[in-house]
């Protein structure tokens, strides 16, 4: 049975609030019934998983010290310092620890090429330190197959199949041969912050007499529909000498492209590069009940969307490429500037689109074609959270860590898409229900959740629209056949994972 406890009345009118906000509505589906019961007054409360004091013996609060990405990591511990989403994570952080007698801190264990943040898990393990309670770490680190995480399907703590703040797609397929060595839900906001949307711009889109969400309604919001909007709005002088790649002007840096009146149908940086076969319906893999995996990343619907997608990338005079990641300036300078229709981009560049006053409107990734059926969300981060053989208490972090994920759906959500991407409330409500459609269309392949196997094959396609090298076809040449080598690798991991590192 799920405790009930008495908590300070600060904390439970958080709860309060923050629950009974429009996200409510808008994730309903992700809440099982009847797991909270709120009444006026001394406000008992109770919350959607076990709850018990995880104190030492003397009453001093227990540790939970994570070992997370420097400068990746603001939405797993932050200070309250007047920001929305820090002051919603500090909230979070503090109401977990009053629940469970514990005090949450962070390690900031190394930059993005990952020496350092190796070095330091490396040294906790073969040392057996014992330093860290639980692991965000990401595909680049290569932990996976080092056999030092432990098999997440052996703790009792974490029901990866009933309860709703897991992402299932992310956990299935990382699963091999009923072992699960990393996993993802609604505490991995860096999710969130990059799936890839469509920002619009509602002042030229209403030069053209635009409206796109009768097509997003009707299933015909297509690439190639969005193509047609995307010709429609270019000038003359905006097509001179067509992709700027052409012209080697691809440092990110760039004031300007062909003139400062030049309009652009759609803007893409190199990061959709990798994103967008996945978006557009490519299916590299499928995992079958037994446990067995079909590659299927060398057939003809891959290879037919790789080519709708290299002509709206490097072909199209309308469109333009910038070659930057998501983040970079040049990802979206040029939309603010009122000179792009679309923005194929991050979530989280809304934060910087939204300052410059642009009028923009927000859409999901469009189909390939009507007989794709659904809109797919993909996102470009690939970091995960895992334990170590080292943690000192399984239980304890296992129960703060789902405490922690199952209090970010409700409170972190919100504050993110509602108040500081104002997507949630009445000054657009179109944008405002394109939010639970983006996100409840959140996919993962195999080859994008075990990056580590893969060997970047997942990026192949993308990669290739980025070079602009057309001839696909012979850089997949041997890739399944290479795919089922690692895999046997993969899996002498995973059964020496299951066999020595369950509970």
């Amino acid at each position: 049975m799920k405790n009930k406890l008495w908590v300070r009345l600060l904390l439970a009118l958080l709860m309060l609030t923050m629950v009974l906000t429009a996200v409510a509505c808008d994730k309903d589906e992700k809440k099982p019934e009847n797991t909270e019961e709120k009444e006026t007054g001394d406000e008992e409360v109770t919350y959607p998983f076990e709850i018990e004091d995880l104190g030492e013996d003397n009453g001093a609060p227990g540790r939970f010290n994570m070992i997370t990405r420097t400068e990746r990591c603001d939405y797993i511990y932050s200070e309250q310092d007047g920001s929305i989403l820090h002051d919603a994570v500090f909230e979070r952080n503090a109401l977990t620890e009053e629940l469970f007698n514990v005090e949450i801190t962070m390690f900031e264990g190394g930059h993005s090429d990952a020496t350092e943040y190796v070095s330091h898990v490396s040294t906790d393990v073969l040392s057996n330190l014992g330093q860290y309670d639980c692991v965000l770490a990401w595909d680049g680190s290569g932990l996976e197959m080092r056999g030092w995480y432990m098999n997440l399907l052996s703790f009792d703590e974490l029901n990866f199949d009933e309860d709703p703040w897991w992402f299932k797609e992310w956990n299935e397929n990382g699963t091999i041969n009923d072992c699960l060595i990393t996993c993802n839900g609604d505490l991995q906001f860096e999710i969130y912050y990059d799936i890839e949307v469509i920002f619009y711009n509602k002042t030229l889109a209403a030069a053209i007499e635009m409206n796109p969400y009768p097509y997003v309604d009707n299933k015909t919001w297509t690439l190639a529909q969005m193509e047609i909007f995307s010709e429609q709005i270019k000038r003359e002088d905006s097509v001179n000498g067509g992709w700027i790649g052409e012209e080697g002007a691809t440092d990110g840096k760039k004031e300007d492209f062909y003139g400062s009146d030049a309009i652009y149908g759609s803007l893409y940086n190199q990061s959709v590069g990798v994103t967008s076969m996945f978006a557009l319906g490519a299916k590299y893999s499928t995992v079958h009940e037994d446990g067995t995996i079909e590659w299927t990343v060398a057939k003809e619907s891959n290879y037919n969307i790789f080519d709708a997608l290299y002509t709206a990338f490097r072909e199209t005079e309308w469109n333009v490429v910038y070659q930057t990641t998501t983040l970079g300036e040049g990802s979206y300078k040029l939309f603010n500037e009122d000179r792009a229709l679309f923005c194929w981009n991050a979530v989280r560049v809304g934060e910087f689109i939204k300052p410059s006053g642009v009028q923009y409107g927000l859409l999901p990734i469009p189909m390939y074609n009507e007989e794709q059926g659904e809109y797919i969300t993909t996102c470009y981060g690939h970091s995960y959270f895992a334990f170590l053989t080292t943690t000192p208490d399984f239980h304890r972090s296992a129960m703060v860590f789902n405490a922690m994920n199952a209090l970010s759906t409700e409170i972190l959500y919100d504050t993110y898409f509602g108040e500081i991407l104002a997507f949630r409330y009445a000054d657009d409500p179109e944008s405002s229900r394109m939010v639970p459609l983006i996100r409840d269309s959140l996919y993962f392949d195999y080859t994008w959740t075990n990056n580590s196997l893969c060997s970047g094959v997942a990026h192949t396609f993308g990669n290739q629209l980025i070079s602009g090298s057309k001839n696909i076809a012979s850089s997949l040449t041997n890739v399944e056949s290479t795919l089922t080598y690692l895999m046997d690798k993969y899996q002498d991991v995973y059964a020496n994972v299951k066999l020595t590192n369950s509970r």
